[in-house]
């Protein structure tokens, strides 16, 4: 599951991860992406929600994932925060 944190940030989750992704742009064409071409690179991975709360803490980004949380269906927000505990 793919989480919007912000324009330049957001939450990817999988199995056996949650991953904290910073979204930068691409100057010069390369062999797998256009010049413009927006792609997402991963500051971090977690294997525990409350680590990466933490390290959205330290980048500066829990006040942006609270207000996502009085946006978004928290039915949606909860499956994120309990991905790991079902293991």
């Amino acid at each position: 599951m793919i989480l919007k944190i912000n324009d330049d940030y957001r939450l990817n989750t999988d199995a056996m991860c949650i991953m904290i992704e910073k979204k930068r742009v691409i100057k010069e064409n390369t062999k797998h992406h256009k010049a413009g071409e927006e792609v997402y690179n991963t500051i971090g991975f977690y294997g525990e929600f409350e680590h990466a709360y933490r390290a959205m803490v330290k980048h500066g980004l829990l006040e942006m994932l609270i207000y996502l949380a009085k946006k978004q269906n928290t039915k949606k927000l909860k499956s994120l925060f309990l991905v790991n505990q079902h293991r």
